[in-house]
C-alpha cells in the first residue's frame, strides 16, 4: 500500500513539485548565508522600507548628487555588515555559523534611524516585495533580530513562489512535467528562497502563460472573474519587471470564441494591454530621477547615463545592435555567451558560486525530455502562434539587454555590463507551447516518466545543496 502511494506520486508533477520545493527551498533558507544571494542586500532594504509603508525610496544630496535610499534602523545595518562579511564575489570566503547564535537574539531597535543608500532595489515597485515585507513586518510585531526577520522574509518569499508555481502546474493543459523541470531549476530555486524580486516575476509570468494555454484549450467563453483575473496577471508582471510588459502581448494567442464576439476580445485585449502600460509609465516617471542616477551609483566612474545612452541608440543603431551581438559571442576571457548559459541554472551567489557542468547538463536533459514527452498529448499550437510566441519571446529579451545597456552600461560601449542568464527564467515557460504536435515521439507511460525526472531533479537539488554547503561552510 505505501509503496503504491509513493508510486502514485509520480503520476502528480504537482504533489513531486511541492515535495521536492519545500524540502529543498525550506533547507536552502537557513543553509544560504544572509545576503549571500544577488543583489539580496538591497532587497532587504527595499523589503524592510515597504514593510513600514513606506512606497518611495528617499533621498540625501552629497556633493550635489543624490543618492537613493532609505532611513532603516542602525542595527539593521550594523547586523547586515556584520554578517555579510567578506564572502561576496571572494569564493575562498567562509561563513561561520557561530554568527548565527550571536545575532540571532540581537535586539531590533527601531528608533535608532540612519539613512541607508540601495539605489539598485529603489526603483521597483512594492509589487514584487510583498511577500518579504509581510513576513518582515510580522516579525517586527514581535521585536525579532534583522536576522530573523531576513529568514521571515526569505520564508514569506519561498512560500508565494512555491504557490505559484504550484497554482500554474495545475492549471496548464499540458506539459506539467516540464513545467515542474523549469521551475526547479536550481537557481530558480535559490532566488525563490532568497529576498530576490525575481521570484515574484517568475511566479507571475508561470501564472499568466498557463492561464492563457487553459483558456487556449477549453475554447469557451471566459467568465467575468476569469477576465478579472486575466486583467489582474497582466497589470501586475510589468510592476514586477518594467521589460515584461512586453509577455503581456500572448493575450492576443486567447481565441476570439473566448469572447462574446471580436469586438469584446479586442476590447479586452488592447484594454488590458493600456492599462498595464499606463501602469508602467506611470511608475516609471515616479522614478525617472532614480533610474538616471543608477547607473553611476552602482557602476561609479563608468560614465553611465540612461539619458545619453538612449540618444546613442537612436542616433547610432548599428552599434547598438553590434553590442546586443558582441556581449553574447565575444567578451574579454572566458566566453560572455557561456556565462550567459551557465548562469541560467549553475552559477548560484553572487556569481560566485558554481554547480558541477554534469548537474547543469542533467537539468537541461530533464528539461528537453520533459517537453518532448509533450509531443502528441495535449494542446496543439499552430506555426503562426509559435511564430508570435518566439517574436515576443525575442522581443522581451532584447528589451531586457537594453534595459542593461541604457541603465548599466558606459555610453556607446561595445559590450553590455550585467547580463546573467537568470533574467531569462521567467520567459523559459515559454518553451513550453513551442514543443507541441500531433505525434508522440516519447512512448512512455506518465509514472515512468515521472519517476525518471523526479529522480534526476532530486539529484540536481542534492548536488545544488552539496555545492552551497561546501562553498559556505567547508
Amino acid at each position: 500500500m505505501k509503496k503504491q502511494k509513493i508510486l502514485n506520486i509520480f503520476k502528480n508533477p504537482g504533489a513531486t513539485f511541492l515535495l521536492l520545493s519545500v524540502s529543498f527551498g525550506v533547507l536552502f533558507v537557513f543553509l544560504i548565508p544572509p545576503f549571500q544571494a544577488p543583489d539580496e542586500l538591497a532587497h532587504f532594504y527595499r523589503s524592510y522600507q515597504i514593510s513600514d509603508l513606506h512606497i518611495n525610496a528617499d533621498f540625501v544630496t552629497i556633493k550635489n548628487d543624490r543618492v537613493y535610499g532609505g532611513y532603516l534602523p542602525k542595527s539593521v545595518h550594523e547586523d547586515e555588515v556584520a554578517l555579510r562579511g567578506n564572502i561576496s564575489g571572494n569564493p575562498s570566503g567562509k561563513f561561520k555559523p557561530g554568527l548565527y547564535k550571536a545575532f540571532i537574539g540581537h535586539p531590533l531597535d527601531k528608533k535608532d534611524k540612519q539613512f541607508v543608500g540601495f539605489v539598485g532595489s529603489a526603483i521597483y515597485s512594492p509589487a514584487p516585495y510583498i511577500p518579504q515585507a509581510t513576513g518582515i513586518f510580522l516579525g517586527e510585531l514581535f521585536d525579532l533580530s534583522p536576522l530573523v526577520l531576513t529568514w521571515l522574509g526569505r520564508l514569506f518569499n519561498l512560500t508565494a513562489w512555491i504557490a505559484c508555481v504550484y497554482v500554474a502546474i495545475r492549471i496548464i493543459p499540458l506539459a506539467k512535467w516540464a513545467l515542474v523541470a523549469l521551475a526547479l531549476n536550481p537557481l530558480s530555486l535559490f532566488l525563490a528562497a532568497s529576498l530576490s524580486a525575481d521570484a515574484s516575476t517568475i511566479g507571475s509570468i508561470f501564472i499568466f502563460v498557463s492561464l492563457l494555454l487553459k483558456y487556449k484549450q477549453r475554447g469557451t467563453r471566459l467568465s467575468r472573474k476569469e477576465i478579472a483575473i486575466l486583467t489582474t496577471v497582466v497589470c501586475l508582471i510589468p510592476l514586477f519587471k518594467p521589460t515584461s510588459l512586453i509577455v503581456c502581448l500572448l493575450v492576443f494567442i486567447l481565441p476570439v470564441k473566448a469572447f462574446k464576439n471580436l469586438k469584446n476580445y479586442l476590447i479586452f485585449c488592447l484594454g488590458s494591454l493600456f492599462l498595464a502600460t499606463i501602469i508602467t509609465l506611470l511608475w516609471n516617471l515616479s522614478v525617472a530621477d532614480i533610474i538616471e542616477s543608477a547607473g553611476n551609483v552602482m557602476q561609479p566612474g563608468l560614465g553611465v547615463s540612461a539619458h545619453e545612452q538612449t540618444k546613442f541608440i537612436f542616433t547610432h543603431p548599428l552599434k547598438y545592435m553590434y553590442a546586443l551581438f558582441n556581449t553574447y559571442i565575444d567578451p574579454v576571457g572566458p566566453s560572455y555567451g557561456d556565462a550567459v548559459l551557465h548562469s541560467f541554472n549553475g552559477t548560484l551567489g553572487w556569481l560566485d558560486t558554481n554547480i558541477p557542468q554534469w548537474t547543469i547538463l542533467l537539468h537541461f536533459t530533464v528539461v528537453l525530455a520533459a517537453l518532448v514527452y509533450q509531443f502528441g498529448r495535449g494542446v496543439i499550437i499552430s506555426a503562426k502562434q509559435k511564430i508570435f510566441i518566439i517574436g515576443v519571446s525575442v522581443a522581451t529579451s532584447i528589451a531586457m539587454i537594453t534595459a542593461l545597456y541604457v541603465g548599466y552600461t558606459k555610453v556607446g560601449a561595445s559590450i553590455i555590463q550585467g547580463l546573467q542568464g537568470r533574467y531569462f527564467i521567467p520567459l523559459s515557460i515559454l518553451w513550453v507551447p513551442l514543443f507541441t504536435g500531433r505525434k508522440k515521439i516519447l512512448n512512455v507511460t506518465e509514472q515512468s516518466f515521472g519517476a525518471l525526472a523526479s529522480s534526476a531533479l532530486f539529484i540536481v537539488l542534492s548536488v545544488t545543496t552539496l555545492t552551497i554547503a561546501l562553498r559556505y561552510y567547508a
